[in-house]
């Protein structure tokens, strides 16, 4: 199982689109605040929890922040947790300034993590541009990742899910939406 917890505006679809993209991989199990939903039964298990609890004990998971996140809101993510953000929210960036966890970024930009280098209707393309640490202690190196689209998504979800996948498997083989 692989908690991701997002934090940000609650009307941001990020984690829904992000449900709809780790479909493909595994279980998903989605808390939202209207419920418990659970698509699958496969041995890989997708934990996303749209609202942060306010103490996270666990020895590995993944923040994710929306691409709307407000001033005051508390950012309780355990340090040995990789975050995930949009280089374009420049409130969340600021929030994590001096925070000890590993940072993913996600948007358009050279410097980020994580660039769509090119997208149309049926498939994208997906530049790893930094080099990063998995789960496993192996070193993810820099690449184009082909991808194909079955669903509509966001850009963003397409990059989050990405980083997730990266995290969790090292692997880029067979990235399908």
């Amino acid at each position: 199982m692989l908690p991701i917890f997002l934090y940000g505006d609650p009307c941001d679809t990020t984690a829904k689109d992000l449900s709809k993209a780790l479909r493909a991989f595994g279980s998903v199990i989605h808390i939202t605040s209207s419920g418990i939903h659970q698509q699958g039964a496969d041995s890989q298990c997708f934990f996303i929890c749209e609202t942060a609890p306010k103490n996270i004990d666990m020895p590995f998971g993944i923040a994710v922040i929306k691409n709307k996140i407000f001033k005051d809101m508390q950012l309780n993510i355990p340090a040995h947790f990789p975050v995930i953000v949009s280089s374009d929210n420049k409130t969340a960036l600021s929030m994590l300034q001096n925070s000890p966890h590993p940072i993913i970024t996600c948007g358009m930009s050279v410097t980020d993590t994580i660039s769509i280098s090119s997208k149309c209707e049926t498939s994208a393309s997906v530049s790893l541009q930094r080099s990063f640490r998995d789960f496993h202690g192996n070193m993810v190196e820099e690449c184009e990742i082909p991808i194909k689209l079955n669903c509509r998504i966001s850009d963003y979800a397409i990059s989050v899910a990405v980083a997730v996948l990266l995290l969790c498997r090292g692997g880029t083989d067979g990235i399908c939406f």
